[in-house]
């Protein structure tokens, strides 16, 4: 997966339990993540998406949840669980930013994932 911020480029590194950042240019920036089910640890990651406030929301396949970075790589919060109840996931793997109109400012995002395994895509909506 691949998400897209200013001059930023997200890539989700999927056997190395991580994220890659490179500049537009391509030059490579940072990384940040690794393998474990910790707080800011991700287990195959397999998409991401950037919001308008700079917030990385990361699905994770091995971990059934989604993990929330800042643009600098750092851990703010994870949600989910594996499950088939709203907000609860198998196998998670696509997520997608519907974003507010640019007039109207505000920290509530809502997005969608697809979650795999429960053959179901989920609309959610966070403050983040």
């Amino acid at each position: 997966g691949v998400g897209v911020s200013g001059t930023d480029v997200y890539v989700c590194d999927h056997h190395s339990h991580r994220i890659q950042v490179f500049r537009l240019s391509g030059q490579f920036r940072s990384t940040f993540g690794s393998f474990g089910s910790e707080h800011g640890q991700l287990s195959y990651p397999s998409s991401v998406a950037v919001d308008q406030n700079g917030s990385v929301i990361v699905t994770e396949y091995g971990n059934d949840r989604l993990s929330v970075f800042d643009s600098y790589g750092r851990f703010k919060m994870c949600f989910g669980e594996e499950g088939n109840d709203l907000g609860q996931f198998l196998s998670p793997n696509g997520v997608s930013i519907c974003l507010p109109d640019v007039n109207h400012r505000t920290s509530h995002v809502k997005f969608y994932v697809c979650d795999a395994w429960n053959h179901r895509l989920q609309m959610l909506e966070m403050i983040l």
